[in-house]
């Protein structure tokens, strides 16, 4: 909402909402704050969404091969909007933080321009190639999968807004809250109301936490706990009792949600899961 407010009310510009969806069970939060940030600031608002089928055979085939269960979205959220961008002329593509510089992954430079985001190691470490022949997909039902190419630059040009003001994810919900953003509260009792609004839209989608848990000996959850020190959000006694309590710890409701959709009983989840770790190296 920060966003859309930075670039509508403050630079007087007519942006484009686009939102990546994951097909799995949306939380009433994150239903309710699609409809309002539309409503709020009266924006078109583009809503993409995989074919459910295809969603789930290619995050069962990341899930086992690799402990990526949401390779695919994750990948569809940096070309998406470019792609949406392209086909209607629309000169600047409006990403917020730079993960690569929050986060230390390879290419962490703060730079203005975001095409390096494509080719970072969530979304570009599995060949689209590969996820075509294993899962007998089609080149054309995954166009919007890949990465768009050099030419693209003549028509568009994504940025991270981080490189031009300092980012704060804390203040930037505080904002949004004022206007109508809604959190967990009272809807999902995640981590014991920690962190309440982030990564908040779908059940299902947490358990990319628990697969880099299993790969890595931390989460998601570690991330944002250690950014919001950084920010002075937490101080490091709160931030290491919330990671002590909860850290590697499976959410029932996002175990239950993600299977739903792509068809594992929840023994299978977990036996998939600890395969992980032993391919890892990690017990």
């Amino acid at each position: 909402m920060f966003l859309t407010h930075l670039f509508k009310e403050k630079l007087g510009l007519n942006p484009l909402l686009v939102c990546v969806s994951d097909n799995m069970t949306m939380t009433y939060a994150g239903t309710h704050n699609l409809n309002n940030i539309a409503k709020e600031f009266d924006c078109d608002l583009l809503i993409y969404k995989m074919k459910p089928q295809t969603q789930a055979k290619i995050m069962r085939y990341t899930t086992e091969n690799y402990g990526k269960p949401l390779y695919i979205i994750d990948r569809l959220i940096y070309t998406v909007p470019v792609w949406i961008a392209i086909k209607n002329r629309i000169p600047i593509v409006v990403y917020g933080e730079n993960v690569a510089v929050t986060r230390g992954l390879k290419d962490n430079r703060d730079i203005p321009e975001a095409w390096n985001q494509m080719y970072n190691s969530v979304g570009s470490d599995i060949p689209i190639e590969e996820i075509q022949e294993k899962c007998n997909i089609s080149e054309r039902e995954l166009s919007m999968a890949q990465f768009p190419t050099k030419h693209a630059e003549n028509i568009t040009t994504p940025i991270y807004t981080s490189y031009y003001i300092k980012w704060d994810a804390y203040n930037n919900y505080k904002f949004a809250k004022s206007r109508g953003f809604r959190d967990l509260t009272g809807i999902w009792n995640r981590w014991d109301n920690n962190i309440p609004y982030w990564q908040i839209d779908s059940y299902g989608y947490m358990c990319a936490f628990d697969f880099k848990f299993a790969k890595l000996g931390h989460s998601g959850l570690t991330d944002m706990v250690c950014e919001l020190i950084r920010s002075n959000t937490l101080t490091k006694e709160e931030g290491k009792k919330i990671i002590e309590n909860w850290e590697g710890k499976s959410d029932p409701l996002a175990v239950r949600d993600f299977c739903t959709f792509v068809g594992y009983t929840e023994s299978e989840y977990f036996k998939i899961l600890n395969t992980i770790k032993e391919k890892y190296g990690r017990k």
